[in-house]
């Protein structure tokens, strides 16, 4: 989770300390759609997962991304 917390920091260019896994594309400008594809593709590098195509419109905060990591 820490992880995570800290890739999108680095992509959104945000404080780790404002970012939450309740942290919303709704509520977050800098959370566009490009970085919205930035953050996917950042992630699943980084934790080494597959968000399926069709599910990434679905991501709408940063806790969504959790329903993909394999613990």
């Amino acid at each position: 989770m820490e992880k995570l917390i800290e890739l999108v920091s680095e992509i959104l260019n945000l404080d780790k300390e404002s970012i939450s896994l309740e942290t919303s594309r709704q509520e977050t400008s800098a959370w566009d759609s490009l970085n919205h594809i930035r953050l996917v593709a950042e992630v699943e590098e980084q934790l080494n997962i597959k968000i399926p195509f069709e599910k990434v419109p679905d991501i709408k905060k940063v806790g969504d991304f959790l329903d993909y990591v394999k613990e």
